[in-house]
């Protein structure tokens, strides 16, 4: 065997240091398990980094359902609840489908920084999913604001570029889970 450093023969079999160049010597093996051990904390990063942008992510679309159940109750309250125009029924359906939305999203983050269920985890990012293409079909389908239609897709477009990349994570690092 010869010394990667200086290229001069050893004669111990696993010396700690070479004798011609002293520098220190890393056993067979040991570069293997560091490297694996290093693949193993940046994959975990990477579970952890879509964890947390599942669960920022859900708290986002939570806060778009109650601004949207909350301005459907609103209009109740003015209208009446025989007279309310039927294209206010949006932020109702809109509504409900954030909030059941980020529900999923957020159990999906839970089983995702516990690394318990591959499947579960992946059905939260697309819960996050669902919810951007509900927004995106109900808002020019009823007469929202052009405020109300302008935040609620830079919203969207926020939640499903953290949610695709929160997919990536998690499906190059599917080996963590249980």
């Amino acid at each position: 065997m010869n010394c990667p450093n200086c290229g001069k023969e050893l004669v111990d079999d696993e010396p700690a240091f070479c004798p011609s160049c002293g520098k220190p010597l890393a056993k067979v093996g040991d570069d293997a398990r560091s490297n694996s051990v290093q693949a193993q904390k940046q994959q975990s990063d990477l579970v952890f980094a879509a964890a947390i942008l599942t669960l920022i992510s859900a708290t986002l679309v939570a806060s778009m359902g109650y601004i949207g159940l909350y301005q459907y109750t609103s209009l109740v309250d003015y209208f009446g609840s025989t007279s309310v125009p039927s294209n206010f029924q949006g932020f109702l359906i809109f509504g409900v489908i954030c909030i059941v939305g980020s529900m999923g999203a957020l159990a999906g983050g839970m089983f995702m920084l516990k690394r318990n269920n591959f499947k579960l985890s992946m059905l939260g990012i697309v819960s996050l999913l669902i919810s951007v293409f509900v927004t995106y079909a109900f808002t020019p389908a009823f007469s929202y604001s052009f405020d109300t239609k302008a935040i609620l897709m830079f919203s969207e477009v926020t939640v499903f570029m953290c949610a695709i990349i929160s997919g990536l994570f998690v499906s190059s690092s599917n080996n963590e889970f249980s």
